[in-house]
């Protein structure tokens, strides 16, 4: 059994084509999704390096933090089983643990993160059994990017309302430039043009991302490996580029484009090729999988194994998935189901204005712009009371005791027209 994890930090799927997009070029991941399955409901429990790589290792939720050390550990299960481990980062290490047969700390360019892939791809060559972790950094401003990733994301046309102080000076137009260093915080909701700059240049790093992933398939095709690993894409967290008003992670604003994640996974002759899953799955729900894969009984965790829908035994491994974030003086908790987002602020810096409780109606909302909880204020408050004692239940020892979502009533209001956040 040989596994191969790919981790690109703040990955959007909204800006790969194998979720959707039609205007990013990402015809390696495209093709590689479209071989194996993708996961379309896949969301961070706590978006962030450090909760990432704990929610991966121990398959438990931290909300915020592991009130015990887990009992349970992949790294360290694996290395007892005689399954070689090896990771490669091109980040600080320390998220990921101690544990490992071999660390490779690598510079944040992927053509290193590539060099280090294929010496040690050479160094597994006479394992039968093996895990490698490939950790290619992360797709997060400031972006330095070669010209030829810019240049097909800047040829739009905006209008200049910068100058309207005259009528030909406020009809003009120019060439988008592409924005390297946006700067983090609030961006003003009438700036659209910063939005835009913002959206080509990550889309940019997104594409070179992809032209790394081409160059490892590649190579596992040259070494005759393809056909034999199993291969994992996914990421810790989104990132937030001006969709609501923030840029970065200064805040911890829950949405959708800092929770949901890429999953994507090949396995020849072990799943379908084209597989699209609609079921609600978590990061905590790696480790399991991992361990399942490997022959390995899994002890109590709270993620699942995702091999019984990739084999399509099931189409549903929870009704419901929870994440927590806490940056500074800021911190939300948010429940997401198939029907509905609900975002539950815990604390809000100080001079910030207030932030609302929210409540989104999905997928029609899937921007999350439309605030309906106001319309639905019973059910407003059963969800809070959900999440507050799911919350709870992740504390506690043992099995995940989750609680039931409330019923919903007949006439629960999923308004989406005329709302704001």
């Amino acid at each position: 059994m040989k596994v191969l994890v790919l981790v690109a930090h703040g990955l959007q799927p909204a800006y790969l084509g194998g979720y959707g997009n039609e205007w990013i070029a990402t015809p390696a991941l495209d093709q590689f999704a479209a071989a194996g399955a993708v996961f379309d409901q896949h969301f961070a429990d706590v978006p962030s390096e450090v909760g990432a790589a704990r929610a991966w290792r121990t398959g438990r939720y931290a909300f915020p933090e592991l009130v015990r050390d887990s009992d349970v550990d992949l790294i360290q299960q694996l290395s007892r089983s005689g399954v070689r481990t090896h990771l490669i980062t091109a980040s600080d290490a320390k998220p990921y643990g101690s544990g490992w047969r071999t660390i490779r700390a690598v510079e944040p360019q992927m053509e290193a993160a590539l060099e280090a892939a294929s010496g040690a791809f050479d160094d597994l060559a006479e394992q039968d059994k093996w895990l490698l972790w490939l950790d290619f950094g992360t797709l997060a401003p400031p972006w330095d990017l070669p010209e030829e990733f810019l240049e097909r994301y800047f040829q739009t046309k905006v209008r200049d309302d910068e100058d309207d102080a005259s009528d030909e000076g406020g009809d003009e137009e120019k060439t988008l430039e592409c924005l390297p260093a946006p700067r983090s915080g609030c961006l003003n909701s009438r700036d659209d043009t910063s939005f835009l700059r913002i959206q080509g240049t990550y889309a940019g790093a997104v594409t070179l991302f992809d032209t790394a992933t081409e160059a490892l398939f590649e190579e596992l095709r040259e070494r005759g490996l393809e056909e034999e690993l199993l291969v994992i894409v996914t990421s810790d967290r989104g990132l937030a580029l001006g969709e609501h008003g923030f840029v970065g992670d200064g805040r911890a604003w829950l949405h959708e484009e800092v929770t949901h994640l890429p999953l994507l996974v090949r396995w020849p002759g072990q799943i379908e090729p084209g597989l699209r899953i609609d079921a609600l799955t978590q990061s905590i729900d790696l480790m399991p999988t991992l361990l399942d894969a490997f022959g390995q009984s899994v002890s109590v965790v709270h993620g699942r194994s995702l091999l019984p829908l990739l084999r399509k035994e099931t189409e549903q491994i929870r009704p419901y998935v929870c994440s927590s974030m806490t940056v500074g003086d800021s911190a939300e908790l948010a429940l997401r189901t198939p029907k509905w987002s609900f975002l539950l602020p815990l604390r809000t810096p100080q001079g910030d204005p207030p932030r609302a409780v929210q409540l989104y109606a999905r997928p029609e909302d899937r921007g999350e712009v439309n605030n309906v909880a106001q319309h639905n204020l019973d059910f407003t408050e059963a969800l809070e009371c959900t999440l507050r004692r799911f919350a709870e239940a992740t504390r506690q020892p043992g099995s995940l005791q989750a609680p039931e979502l409330p019923a919903e009533r007949p006439d629960a209001n999923p308004v989406t027209q005329g709302s704001t956040t």
